[in-house]
């Protein structure tokens, strides 16, 4: 009959298996814990300069696609860039340190919470590089500066005299700038001359009227204009006579306008004058006009205008022009403590105005 041994280890098994598990645990001890002192932590210097590269050259790559810095300082910095969420609206962002050492690094999002982007901060630092520039700017409506509105001083080979029944009339239309929303004339010149019986200078009104359906003189839509014709001395040469409009006129950019000049109850044979009459084709939408009966009915003269230069201004949209810097390079230096200084520059691509 045989025995059956138990299942169990001896005293001497169990000794060695203790001794052999005991120089394991204290091998794998050694090694976790100079695995542990190869790891850098986040407060060794080497770790600490890494990030402050990284801030660094975060600050410098969004500054890099800056399209308007609105607040700088040495110490912190607001601007910003095109659209990051898919709102088609721009971003703004902000870097800033109190510059106390010790205080974190803080960006806002859209004028949002600050985040801290680094703490325990020793240095921040920013410095833009800008060069001097103009800008043009939109303006308030105004009036313009006087320019030529109607211009016909060719070759003046005939007259047309201004009295008792008799006037005349120059119909034109301006050409208004595309954003010009009113015009009004400021004075004119007209070329005259004495009548051959007269002995004075002559004596006559003149009108800015408006005009009717039938591109006619509408008098009853006129401001009156000073006529200064005391210049007129010659009855065979003509003269620059003034005519200045007694008020503002203001006509809208496609309306057109008549100069009249009429006799008055002054107007004899002693003090007419005679109205050169330019030839050729003015080159704007114009007419020459006479008539015989005072005004109630005209005539057009086909070839030809009355020789003379009408002024106005337009109304409009205007601009201004102001000098600015825009920020052409941006240097970022950033130090946490520990660490060693980091310094990055970027070139600004969108050349933003600086405050």
């Amino acid at each position: 009959m045989t025995t059956r041994r138990p299942n169990a280890f001896t005293l001497i098994e169990t000794v060695l298996s203790l001794g052999i598990v005991g120089i394991i645990a204290v091998s794998m001890t050694s090694i976790v814990l100079l695995s542990g002192k190869a790891i850098p932590s986040e407060n060794d210097s080497d770790v600490v300069s890494v990030s402050a590269r990284e801030v660094s050259n975060r600050i410098s790559s969004e500054l890099a696609a800056a399209i308007g810095i609105s607040d700088a300082s040495p110490t912190s910095i607001t601007f910003t860039v095109p659209d990051r969420d898919g709102d088609t609206a721009e971003e703004t962002f902000t870097y800033k340190w109190s510059g106390t050492t010790g205080d974190p690094l803080q960006w806002v999002y859209n004028g949002g919470t600050p985040i801290t982007v680094a703490t325990d901060v020793t240095e921040f630092r920013l410095g833009l590089d800008t060069v001097a520039a103009t800008q043009t700017i939109p303006g308030p409506d105004a009036w313009g500066a006087e320019q030529v509105l109607y211009e016909h001083v060719g070759t003046i080979p005939n007259s047309s005299e201004v009295r008792g029944t008799t006037q005349i009339s120059q119909y034109f239309r301006p050409e208004c700038p595309a954003t010009a929303t009113a015009w009004t004339p400021t004075r004119a010149t007209v070329k005259m001359k004495r009548s051959g019986t007269a002995t004075q200078a002559p004596v006559l009104t003149a009108l800015f009227s408006g005009v009717t359906i039938a591109d006619l003189p509408d008098l009853l839509r006129t401001s009156a204009g000073t006529v200064d014709s005391s210049g007129v001395t010659s009855p065979t040469a003509f003269t620059d006579v003034t005519i200045t409009p007694n008020s503002v006129l203001s006509m809208a950019p496609t309306a057109a306008m008549c100069l009249v000049l009429q006799p008055t109850l002054a107007t004899t044979a002693t003090k007419s004058g005679m109205a050169g009459q330019a030839t050729g084709v003015a080159g704007y939408p114009a007419r020459l006009l006479t008539s015989t009966t005072s005004g109630l009915t005209w005539t057009t003269v086909r070839d030809g205008g009355m020789a003379c230069t009408i002024y106005g201004k337009f109304y409009g949209p205007t601009t201004a022009t102001s000098s600015i810097n825009r920020a052409v390079r941006a240097t970022v230096t950033f130090e946490q403590r520990g660490g060693t200084a980091a310094t990055s520059t970027t070139q600004l691509l969108n050349r933003p105005t600086a405050p």
